[in-house]
């Protein structure tokens, strides 16, 4: 018997059409893919160099909860060299895609009835992730249309000037995090837009 929660997850309908593309494709179409945001070209050489020698080196096997060790301290030290910020390694968690990372991210978070403000449009994977770790999801304000969100559950209101997402609720008693939008409409957030989301991120988690 399936559970209630996973009878209500809705398909991804980006991976339905992109499947519907492959059998066009194994039919002698000619496609140009739209649908799921992957590069259109091959992985690079030196990536390929180096998953190759991993494998002949035997690393095939568990590695640390969070992520092999020497990876997560470059990437702290791509964001102290790239942005000036020090990320101890121990903060960092290796994901196989942002999927998945957000998935944890709103398990984490979450309780029952918590509501997310996600932008209109939005990634279609969030709905069905909010839900299913037991939140509401609420669209708070559309890229498109002007930057005023609303966050109803809570009777607070907040204006931004960019495309984001806050994780919030009512009876939150933590800070929310922020993340990009990701496609169709993603974009980079001033410095100034980042500073006004994390003071509304603080107003309206009560922190």
């Amino acid at each position: 018997m399936i559970a209630k929660r996973a009878q209500e997850i809705e398909p991804f309908v980006v991976m339905e059409v992109m499947e519907r593309a492959q059998q066009l494709e194994a039919r002698g179409e000619h496609l140009i893919h739209l649908e799921v945001g992957e590069p259109d070209f091959a992985t690079p050489s030196c990536i390929q160099e180096a998953m190759a020698k991993a494998l002949k080196d035997g690393m095939t096997g568990y590695t640390h909860s969070l992520g092999l060790l020497p990876l997560r301290e470059a990437i702290a030290e791509h964001y102290h060299a790239k942005y000036g910020v020090e990320v101890s390694p121990d903060r960092i968690v290796v994901t196989a895609g942002t999927s998945p990372a957000m998935w944890m991210v709103f398990a984490a978070l979450l309780e029952q009835g918590d509501q997310v403000i996600v932008s209109d449009p939005h990634y279609a994977c969030y709905p069905n992730f909010i839900r299913f770790c037991g939140g509401e999801m609420v669209c708070g304000w559309a890229p498109a249309n002007g930057p005023a969100a609303t966050h109803s559950a809570s009777n607070a209101s907040a204006t931004t000037d960019d495309d984001l997402m806050v994780l919030s609720g009512a009876n939150l008693q933590r800070l929310p995090p922020v993340c990009w939008l990701p496609t169709p409409v993603f974009c980079l957030l001033s410095s100034v837009s980042c500073l006004l989301s994390s003071v509304f991120c603080l107003l309206s988690s009560d922190f």
